[in-house]
């Protein structure tokens, strides 16, 4: 099987978009694309950004460990010249603890949900406990509707796609990691 990147997983898009903004992705496609230190100009000859804006990119991922640079000054210019190198492990690690994290809050909510029941209005105003549910004599205390037992079966369910998907998630990142280990 083909090795992955990091940069093909829907959710290392969406954290780098968060982190650094919306050419974050693409910036760490271009890095693994190259595969060896790069520097803003080149970067900004492929994205069409000006160097500033590329420059606060790399900056908000090296903030999180995720880029590197090394500075030179240019002897004829006296301008400096960054180099930067994306440490795509990194995000893989940073996933993976955000994964962790939400596997066990996920796990934590099966549990809790296998064993207690609850209810929720026509509105889906917000789930309750029943016996909650009980205190407000079955009436939703936002919209004032009856409140109907929620099919505890399908929140399982829903629950257990969850983890899953979670797991798979968790699987492929430790793979990426791996991989990028070796290198």
């Amino acid at each position: 099987m083909a090795q992955k990147s990091i940069i093909s997983l829907e959710i290392a898009n969406q954290f780098l978009t968060t982190v650094a903004g919306p050419y974050a992705p693409e910036i760490v496609r271009i890095y693994e694309k190259k595969q060896k230190p790069i520097t803003d100009e080149e970067i900004e000859k492929k994205l069409k950004l000006k160097i500033t804006e590329i420059r606060t990119i790399l900056n908000r991922l090296h903030y999180r460990g995720i880029s590197e640079y090394q500075k030179k000054r240019n002897e004829k210019t006296g301008w400096y010249i960054y180099t930067w190198e994306i440490k795509t492990p990194r995000i893989a690690e940073i996933l993976l603890a955000e994964n962790f994290e939400k596997l066990k809050k996920i796990q934590t909510e099966h549990e809790f949900g296998k064993t207690h029941s609850f209810f929720n209005c026509k509105k889906k105003c917000e789930n309750i406990l029943f016996e909650l549910a009980a205190e407000y004599q079955f009436k939703c205390p936002q919209c004032g509707q009856l409140l109907s037992p929620i099919n505890d079966k399908k929140n399982v369910k829903n629950i257990e796609d969850q983890l899953e998907k979670t797991m798979m998630e968790i699987k492929v990142l430790e793979e990426i990691k791996g991989n990028d280990a070796k290198k």
